[in-house]
């Protein structure tokens, strides 16, 4: 039977605790200790959704959950100096795999801009200034954020109290 998360980082932790530290090889044991939960992330077993064949090892991401969860618990238990926190983490290559692919994330959205036709967007934007009798406020203030490049914030903040109307000369 499988343990769920928490059972076993508390099991983790009180193996931990149960090592003796004036024991002369402390830090060997509480690293081969890190080096099995490691492994045994690399090594679970799961199914995927829909499929009846057994895969193993988890995705990165799930185990830098994992890991962070570990991590957390080592902290809450004994503070942010045990040397557990030394060796339990994941490996370079992993690590580099996901920043690459939240490097990717990031890049993919800011790509996935929509196109502005400028020329249609000042136009009506124009077309709201001069006509401001026939428009509501917020058609008023995005279009002035649209023709001066303020901020929202910067236009809004003047909305209270204050009429839009043609100056006169």
């Amino acid at each position: 039977m499988s343990r769920t998360k928490i059972e076993a980082q508390e099991s983790f932790i009180a193996t931990l605790r149960g090592l003796n530290r004036r024991d002369g090889n402390y830090e060997a044991q509480v690293r081969a200790h890190c080096l099995g939960v490691l492994k045994r992330l690399s090594s679970a077993k799961y199914y995927r959704a829909g499929s009846n064949v057994p895969a193993y090892g988890l995705s990165i991401a799930t185990k830098r959950t994992a890991v962070t969860r570990y991590r957390n618990a080592i902290r809450e238990a004994f503070g942010d100096h045990h040397p557990a926190l030394k060796y339990l983490k994941l490996k370079d290559a992993d690590q580099d795999a996901i920043h690459s692919a939240d490097r990717q994330r990031i890049a993919t959205q800011h790509d996935a801009r929509r196109p502005l036709d400028v020329d249609t967007h000042v136009d009506r934007a124009r077309f709201v200034l001069e006509n401001l009798g026939d428009c509501k406020p917020l058609e008023i203030a995005a279009a002035l954020i649209a023709v001066t490049g303020r901020r929202p914030l910067e236009v809004l903040q003047d909305l209270t109290g204050h009429d839009f109307r043609p100056v006169e000369d």
